[in-house]
């Protein structure tokens, strides 16, 4: 009996020690239950035998029991104390996953356990510096955004009334523009009115004054032809500016009409010459067109094309001076060439001549300044284009293009495309 007792305090002293030094060790969390749950069972298996001993169920039996329900205890009481930091991780993760932060305080454990609730700790410590600086970052980009409203609405407001002040601008210009047109309308009417009035008499003057110088009623004195000369002369350039004037007020209602057709240059070139060549001024004449040219043209808008450029060669040719007529055909368009020997036109003036009433010397040789500007607009009727080359005190070319007139291979003559 009394060894018994020895050993069951041998038992329990090296159970108690072998228990504090494996609750101190860091040591897997399965490898406790497994040592925990084979101490229960070697408990349970010794007791069962101590049981068949008569002498340990009359004196022992009480002792074995008490050590049997302090183990059952003691295990009990283990358990708890395992599962009181797994419900604290819990419970903290719980509250983080509502938005909250939570530390759990340091357990003395040193198993999974311990290792998992400090790297919770840390995460947690990561979290919350995460969310501040996310927290101040939101802060600052919603206090730019902000900004960039506020200048954004501005830049809106600026914007409205910007767009505002364009409308009304533009009404303006608008009724402006209207008012412009109606007057122009108004002074085309008139102009027109006042040349086909104009022009009647004038053309009776005109005839009248050619039938005297022309003799067939008798001889003209000497001492009058000078002065039937000056109202012939005259009377010729008032012709000519009330011509320019209906030709203008034509062009500005869209009452040109173009009425093309087959026209052999060099059988109208040398009457447009003979008809303007100055009397009074000594100049050349050479012209360079084959015989089979023909442009498909309008033949009284042709007369007047040549009749300006011409007028202007002639013009501002000096005495001794010559000028050039060339076409040929380029495609299936007729290039004209009119070539002069004269002043020339200034660099900075070159782009301006085709504007109506420009002139270049202001007056100086006369003229109304629309001369240019029709015959841009009936070339350009006609498909074509003109520009100019000049240089002062050499002359100027003038070129421009009409279209060509095709013919089918059974003869018959059709019209470009």
């Amino acid at each position: 009996m009394k060894s018994l007792e020895i050993i069951w305090q041998r038992s329990l002293t090296a159970f108690m020690s072998r228990f504090k030094s494996f609750s101190n060790l860091k040591v897997s969390l399965t490898y406790k239950f497994t040592v925990m749950f084979v101490m229960i069972l070697m408990g349970a298996f010794l007791i069962s035998h101590l049981l068949q001993l008569e002498d340990f169920r009359k004196n022992l039996f009480p002792i074995g029991l008490g050590f049997f329900s302090a183990s059952l205890l003691f295990t009990i009481l283990f358990i708890k104390f395992f599962l009181l930091p797994i419900k604290k991780l819990a419970w903290a993760t719980e509250q983080m996953a509502k938005g909250g932060w939570i530390q759990i305080d340091k357990i003395r454990s040193k198993d999974e356990i311990g290792d998992l609730i400090e790297s919770f700790n840390q995460m947690a410590v990561q979290i919350k510096e995460m969310k501040e600086n996310l927290e101040k970052k939101v802060a600052e980009r919603t206090q730019q955004l902000e900004e960039n409203i506020e200048e954004l609405n501005r830049a809106r407001i600026s914007a409205l009334r910007l767009a505002e002040d364009l409308q009304y601008a533009k009404r303006e210009l608008e009724m402006v523009n209207r008012e412009l047109k109606e007057a122009d309308e108004a002074k085309m009417k008139f102009i027109g009115m006042a040349s086909h009035e104009l022009k009647t008499p004038l053309t009776a003057i005109k005839a009248n004054v050619d039938f005297i110088l022309s003799g067939k009623g008798g001889k003209v004195p000497e001492d009058l032809r000078s002065h039937l000369l000056t109202i012939q002369r005259n009377t010729n350039r008032i012709q000519e500016t009330m011509d320019h004037m209906l030709d203008l007020t034509l062009i500005k209602s869209g009452h040109l009409i173009i009425d093309q057709e087959p026209i052999l240059l060099s059988e109208v070139v040398g009457g447009y010459t003979h008809e303007l060549k100055p009397v009074d001024k000594n100049l050349t004449i050479q012209i360079d067109i084959p015989k089979d040219l023909t442009v498909y043209a309008d033949r009284n808008r042709l007369h007047d094309i040549f009749f300006n450029l011409l007028s202007n060669a002639f013009k501002f040719t000096p005495e001794g001076g010559t000028v050039f007529i060339r076409a040929s055909q380029q495609n299936d368009r007729i290039l004209h060439e009119i070539r002069d020997t004269g002043i020339g036109i200034p660099e900075d003036k070159i782009q301006k001549i085709f504007e109506e009433f420009y002139q270049v010397h202001e007056g100086k040789y006369g003229g109304t300044g629309l001369g240019l500007s029709i015959a841009k607009r009936v070339i350009e009727e006609h498909g074509g284009r003109i520009w100019v080359e000049s240089t002062p005190g050499k002359g100027s070319v003038f070129y421009f293009t009409l279209p060509a007139f095709k013919e089918r291979d059974d003869g018959k003559c059709i019209p470009p495309q």
